[in-house]
């Protein structure tokens, strides 16, 4: 259940049927304003003298003190809003399922007092929001469940990271959970753990780019505790290239993008057109190879593709890559034009744990393309 408006309480001395005015707040209780702060709310809220009450739909402007009754729910005079006479009691009115938004941008341990309620993440930049301590949280197996929806409503691809209180665990796992832009998760305490309900899984959505006129995209992949769990997909499509006969390379980082490496091998490169040969190019560039030769000279043409990225482990396994991609060739590559059908793969000859990646040509800028990165996390 969500908390209610701690302590709301007004009167109102307004006669009939109609909008209100509403007093000061009743003794040992606050207004709505204090509460919602200036301005203008649609809100639920009860009416009650004596044995006559009333519970509504309306727009409070706190500013104001005006309360209009828009839509009476359930009322003493059968569901018709009452007239009240004389003083009346103006309280707030909310049901179990009722949530309130609580928006937070920093990381942030949530506070007990949000229990129940939306908490709407709005940050630029990856947080981690920390659950409280399971031993303070009320209820537990066959007790009351508690707990709170959390929704990333960030932006820049920024990561909400849900962190269990110290060694406590979430679903089982004491690593914090990667909650991605667009998604949301109910988490509530059940005596000694913390579960979730709506769980994202699978393949999901990390970051999108589109460019245009760019010398290169970059892509921060989620630095997830354990690097053997994570992986990868890269999906690009719609891309053109500035300069005719370049390719789509790939390079790939450890820190971030602060450095990027360049030494690569390829496991295997293949492009095969109708009636052509095929051929096997090596890494260009210092980068790995995500197309062939791209002909530019036509405007309908563009480079579309796949890749599985395996990010490595620093000290015990290299970065590695596998995909294809399908793009129009100018014949720089096995010695024909046309369209193109690429399978691919590589690693980086170092061994280490990378955490993004970067798309370029080997000469000239991206003029055009789109670019998304998908994790699959267990």
């Amino acid at each position: 259940m969500p908390i209610p408006m701690l302590r709301v309480k007004q009167s109102t001395s307004t006669p009939g049927t109609g909008s209100l005015v509403l007093n000061a707040a009743t003794a040992a209780f606050r207004s709505f304003q204090s509460y919602m702060g200036a301005g203008t709310f649609a809100q639920r809220f009860g009416l009650q003298k004596d044995g006559a009450r009333e519970i509504s739909y309306g727009t409070i402007d706190t500013a104001t003190g005006q309360i209009t009754r828009d839509t009476t729910v359930d009322s003493s005079s059968g569901g018709a809003p009452v007239s009240f006479t004389g003083v009346t009691d103006v309280f707030f009115d909310f049901l179990p399922g009722d949530r309130q938004f609580r928006t937070i941008n920093v990381s942030t341990t949530l506070p007990l007092a949000d229990i129940g309620n939306v908490i709407r993440c709005t940050q630029s930049a990856d947080i981690t929001a920390t659950l409280p301590p399971l031993a303070s949280v009320p209820g537990g197996p066959n007790l009351l469940c508690m707990g709170y929806v959390i929704f990333n409503d960030g932006s820049n691809g920024s990561i909400v990271w849900i962190d269990p209180n110290a060694s406590e665990t979430l679903d089982g796992v004491s690593n914090p959970f990667p909650l991605f832009v667009g998604e949301s998760l109910y988490v509530f305490g059940l005596g000694t753990t913390w579960r979730s309900i709506n769980r994202p899984r699978g393949e999901r959505l990390v970051r999108r780019s589109s460019a245009s006129a760019v010398a290169s995209v970059d892509l921060i992949l989620p630095h997830y505790v354990s690097a053997a769990r994570s992986r990868y997909r890269l999906e690009y499509r719609q891309v053109r290239s500035a300069n005719n006969g370049a390719a789509l390379l790939m390079q790939m980082s450890p820190d971030a993008g602060v450095t990027w490496r360049s030494s690569y091998s390829v496991a295997i490169v293949r492009n095969v057109a109708s009636g052509g040969a095929p051929g096997d190019p090596n890494n260009s560039a210092g980068a790995l190879n995500l197309s062939t030769d791209f002909d530019s000279s036509n405007a309908g043409h563009h480079i579309q593709g796949s890749v599985a990225i395996s990010p490595g482990a620093a000290g015990a396994r290299r970065a590695s890559i596998e995909g294809g991609a399908f793009n129009y060739g100018n014949g720089g590559w096995g010695g024909f034009a046309g369209p193109q059908v690429s399978r691919f793969g590589g690693h980086s000859n170092l061994a280490e744990d990378i955490d993004a990646i970067r798309l370029k040509m080997d000469s000239g800028n991206i003029n055009l393309g789109d670019f998304s990165l998908f994790a699959l996390y267990d």
